[in-house]
């Protein structure tokens, strides 16, 4: 599966422009899991990077099942995460454009 299809790249907003944005104001327009444990990382953010142009940083909450985290993460990594099973990190096919307050957990709205 193509994690990054062109659809999403035209749709993404580029890094930085929403830093005027209240976290939980902030839209998620894809969202990548590992298949077989834990993971996800909700993108709301995104360009290519500067020293490889078909490689692209993102900014979004991860979740690595020790709770949740804001951030910057590639796509070459996401890519290179081999998984059990011969799997690889997918994509969600079926979601786009959610509000971020929809995935924050409790103890996100605890230390905000």
């Amino acid at each position: 599966m193509k994690l990054l299809t062109e659809e999403i790249k035209k749709a993404m907003p580029p890094l930085y422009s929403g830093e005027e944005t209240y976290i939980s104001n902030k839209i998620f327009v894809c969202k990548f899991f590992n298949p077989v444990g834990a993971g996800t990382w909700y993108v709301c953010e995104g360009s290519r990077t500067e020293h490889d142009c078909d490689d692209w940083q993102f900014f979004g909450l991860v979740d690595l099942g020790m709770g949740q985290e804001w951030g910057y993460f590639n796509l070459s990594e996401l890519e290179s995460l081999r998984l059990p099973l011969g799997l690889s990190i997918e994509r969600d096919i079926h979601f786009e454009n959610e509000p971020a307050s929809k995935y924050l957990d409790e103890k996100y709205w605890e230390q905000a």
